[in-house]
């Protein structure tokens, strides 16, 4: 098996040294701003669907409180008997 060495060198000049430090600062914010601007949108989206959500769980829990009102209350009437069957008089006794 064979052994290779990769080896990194240094530029041989100071000035692209200076120039590869500079690219690669910019790079890093530049990364940064992007990562910046990604979790901005990220939580945007999160913010906007946690609003959808709560809206539509509010708006299917005020419509049972609704239903709730109308399936308690008791409604009096006045009625009358036209007809009375075979069971009718069964359950009068």
């Amino acid at each position: 098996m064979r052994n290779i060495r990769y080896t990194v060198k240094q530029p041989p000049n100071l000035f692209a040294q200076i120039i590869g430090l500079i690219v690669g600062v910019g790079l890093f914010v530049l990364a940064i701003v992007i990562g910046g601007f990604l979790l901005a949108g990220l939580l945007g989206l999160g913010l906007i669907a946690w609003l959808v959500i709560s809206a539509r769980v509010w708006w299917l829990t005020r419509n049972r409180e609704q239903q709730r009102d109308v399936e308690g209350r008791i409604v009096e009437a006045e009625y009358r008997v036209v007809e009375v069957t075979d069971r009718d008089e069964h359950t009068e006794k």
